[in-house]
């Protein structure tokens, strides 16, 4: 082909200047260039130019994969384990899955947990003393 060939041919259609807008936005809100393109229906690679082309205004893209498990819900977990209200893991699972829909594996639980520094203890049983036991320790507790 010659060069007037192909100047001529047309590479694609330009987006306008809503959709351009309309992607700035989502990418200010955080989605990724792959989630901006599925859902204004561009190219991922124009998605890509448009965010380059604007990245003072747009933060960086946050790597890796996301969380399961929301904020605020491993916040509110944590407070639930803390107080008691939840006592295993299981109920954690089940908890999660209530709130949020989602089905997350004990380990996965167990990794936000400890995010958290909540660790896991086996809790100290009472002594199953009767009151003749007690008056007994209390008086060698005196003697000695």
């Amino acid at each position: 082909m010659s060069q007037t060939e192909t100047k001529n041919i047309k590479k694609g259609t330009r987006i306008s200047s809503l959709k351009r807008a309309t992607a700035i936005q989502l990418f200010i809100q955080g989605q990724s260039a792959r989630e901006v393109a599925d859902t204004l229906g561009i190219g991922i690679t124009t998605a890509i130019r448009i965010r380059k082309d604007n990245e003072k205004s747009i933060p960086p893209p946050k790597m890796g994969r996301r969380n399961k498990i929301p904020l605020k819900t491993r916040v509110f977990l944590g407070r639930q384990m803390n107080t008691g209200h939840l006592t295993s893991l299981y109920d954690a699972q089940k908890f999660i899955q209530e709130t949020d829909g989602v089905h997350v594996h004990v380990e996965t639980v167990r990794r936000n947990l400890r995010r958290q520094n909540i660790r896991a203890y086996v809790q100290q049983k009472r002594p199953g003393l009767k009151r003749e036991h007690v008056q007994e320790r209390l008086a060698f507790a005196r003697r000695h």
